[in-house]
């Protein structure tokens, strides 16, 4: 059995942390508290574009296209309130 990420695995895991290092930064994350929405617009639709987010249609909620399980595991930063 291979516990090791695949390269495939840590190729996805590099490309979104590089996207949300830039679509992200801490100021941008602060400004997300203040507007209407909570949301940090331009990253959501990178993600999107990635392929890391999905949604039936425009106006249907967001979903992750891989398991959620793998997320912290794939991008241990997601979840800061959780030990990784």
């Amino acid at each position: 059995m291979r516990f090791a990420f695949s390269d495939e695995q840590i190729a996805l895991r590099d490309a979104v942390r590089d996207l949300l290092a830039k679509e992200c930064p801490p100021a941008a994350v602060r400004a997300a508290w203040s507007n209407d929405s909570g949301r940090c617009p331009s990253a959501w639709t990178a993600l999107t574009d990635m392929g890391v987010l999905t949604a039936q249609s425009s106006r249907a909620p967001l979903r992750l296209a891989f398991p959620a399980t793998l997320a912290s595991r794939w991008m241990p930063g997601l979840f800061p309130d959780r030990p990784s």
